[in-house]
């Protein structure tokens, strides 16, 4: 039998390039108006041979879902892990249970084959669909990729049903490889980087001048794509004495294109081996300065607060200019009621008399011009609305790390507490008179509302600002039990949990002061054991008056800066 010869400077190259960390970095990509339309036919092509793949996936899943078999299957399965989180890992029921639950995985995975539902099915229906759709075959794999782990989620985690995407979303075009269909080069008489694919002309990466970050980031690429042997030489030195050296390697290339303000713009994305550079202000001085040091946050559904050492704040979350989401909000109500009578009047057969949508009516709805402006309009809105609350979020976070290298929190609950309520429907003890369209008066009782705070998640987002948190911190990030814990309860001087109300604010200690209720439970998560399983009583008696001390002024600050401070109970007017 012949061997194949394995070049061993290859292994350390493999070992370094595993350990390195990596981040991703976007440039505009500056080119013709002629070659963006073309590029976002080819980002459409792309996202209707996943919906076509997408689609005959979600068939297999239906199909397979409602056979009894399956149902059963996943019942037994079920069963079997409740069941196994009471015992002891160590008890022969426990080991019993675990073998019957890996007979019952195999089973379930052996149902998938006969449904052909599995990485290798996707992969034949996604190049299938590329030849039909003339796109590239690296790229449909990778979308290849992005619809399986849709279908993981369906299939092993909380997903209901795959996702569409709908014309105007359009997915990101990624090259796994760095040498094939979207290519990095380096201009040699221009000396600048490139981004080459088949068909389209060199595009090279556009830079602002004053962004200074960007600039760093794009000479660190550069100066690796025109001296590359010095990757060997940090992998030989990695491979010797353990000391890792990244160097700005780019490991693979995405295009995405988006719609900004009525014009088209293309974006490449290059996954880089390496930490991200640090950002500088003016001066060259770092812009973001670790701390060390403990931080409790308490997160809610629309506010933070926070308290550190000398430190005590409380702020909205995902708002960077008050006032503009209200503003937005009476824009976006005017537009989907102009787009809603245009449509109505432009589709009259879609309804009935009374107003309602008529039931199995098919066809393309014909939209008007100044239909499709409203729209315009109303995506941009939602553009920026979605990328002020990211970067908001972020600002916050990055100002958290500042505080302290060390944060303690609770575990998320925005998913619970986002949907409605579970309680039984029930008529509300008052009346009310309304208005019929024949214009007669009616006197009803209403049905308490079951909403609870999706709008107030939908328009704050505090779990990705939990997510962002995690990143910043990374492994000083701590979640204390759910259920034990209970921050906001807990009375340190009574040494006992007294329930709340969620509408009291206010928290009131046994020597009548008040202190705000979310600043307390900040201030208890802050004094957490070394463990961060339970309260330090001690802590926080020692670290009470300096707690009060900046929780007054932080009132004070908010009282005398006219702050609206969602759900506070501070009146600031």
């Amino acid at each position: 039998m012949a061997f194949k010869h394995v070049n061993p400077e290859n292994e350390y190259l493999a070992r370094y390039r595993a350990a390195c960390p990596r981040h991703s970095v976007t440039f505009e990509l500056k080119i013709s108006e002629d070659d963006k339309r073309h590029l976002f036919a080819l980002n459409d092509r792309v996202r209707r041979a996943g919906n076509a793949v997408t689609g005959t996936m979600q068939k297999r899943i239906d199909q397979m879902r409602r056979t009894r078999a399956h149902r059963k299957l996943c019942r037994d399965y079920a069963w079997k892990t409740e069941h196994m989180k009471k015992l002891n890992p160590d008890s022969a029921e426990y080991k019993t249970l675990a073998d019957g639950r890996k007979k019952t995985a195999q089973a379930m995975s052996a149902m998938q084959r006969d449904f052909e539902i599995t990485h290798e099915d996707v992969r034949k229906l996604m190049m299938q669909a590329a030849k039909e759709y003339n796109i590239p075959s690296v790229i449909a794999s990778t979308r290849g990729d992005d619809i399986w782990r849709g279908i993981e989620k369906v299939l092993f985690a909380e997903g209901k049903s795959l996702r569409f995407r709908k014309r105007g979303d359009l997915p990101v075009m990624r090259a796994r490889e760095i040498g094939r269909i979207i290519v990095l080069k380096v201009d040699k008489r221009e000396e600048r980087l490139v981004v080459c694919m088949q068909g389209y002309p060199a595009m090279p990466l556009y830079v602002r001048p004053k962004d200074r970050w960007l600039r760093d980031e794009y000479n660190a690429i550069l100066d690796f794509m025109e001296h590359p042997e010095q990757e060997t030489k940090k992998a030989r030195q990695y491979e010797k004495n353990g000391q890792l050296e990244p160097v700005f390697r780019p490991c693979y290339c995405s295009i995405r294109c988006e719609v900004i303000r009525g014009k088209l713009r293309c974006y490449v994305q290059i996954l880089v081996g390496a930490d991200p550079m640090p950002k500088l202000d003016r001066f060259g001085r770092p812009r973001h300065v670790p701390g060390k040091g403990r931080v409790g946050c308490d997160i809610g559904t629309q506010s933070a607060a926070v308290v550190s050492e000398g430190t005590a704040e409380l702020v909205n979350l995902g708002e960077r200019v008050p006032g503009a989401y209200e503003k937005n909000s009476e824009r976006k109500k005017f537009l989907l009621r102009k787009m809603d009578t245009s449509r109505r009047v432009n589709n009259p057969e879609r309804y009935n008399p009374d107003g309602t949508y008529r039931k199995g009516s098919h066809g393309a709805w014909v939209l008007s011009r100044q239909y499709r402006k409203y729209q315009a309009e109303l995506h941009e809105i939602e553009r920026k609305e979605s990328l002020t609350r990211r970067y908001a979020n972020r600002e916050l976070a990055n100002h958290l790390r500042s505080l302290g290298d060390e944060l303690i929190t609770e575990p998320s609950n925005t998913a619970a507490l986002a949907k409605r309520s579970g309680r039984p429907a029930e008529r509300l003890d008052r009346t009310i008179t309304v208005q019929k369209k024949d214009g007669t008066l009616q006197v009803v009782r209403k049905y308490r509302r079951k909403k609870r705070f999706g709008a107030s998640v939908a328009r704050r987002s505090p779990a990705a600002f939990q997510n962002e948190l995690r990143k910043k911190f990374g492994s000083g990030y701590h979640e204390t039990p759910k259920m034990t814990y209970r921050a906001s309860q807990y009375d340190f001087m009574l040494d006992d949990y007294i329930k709340k109300k969620l509408s009291q604010r206010w928290h009131i200690l046994p020597d009548q002061r008040a202190v705000q209720r979310d600043l307390m439970a900040a201030f208890l998560l802050y004094c957490a054991d070394e463990h961060f399983e339970t309260i330090d009583r001690s802590r926080c008696i020692r670290e009470f008056e300096n707690f009060w001390e900046s929780h007054q002024n932080c009132i004070r600050q908010i009282v005398e800066n006219h702050l609206h401070i969602c759900n506070s109970g501070i009146n600031a007017a």
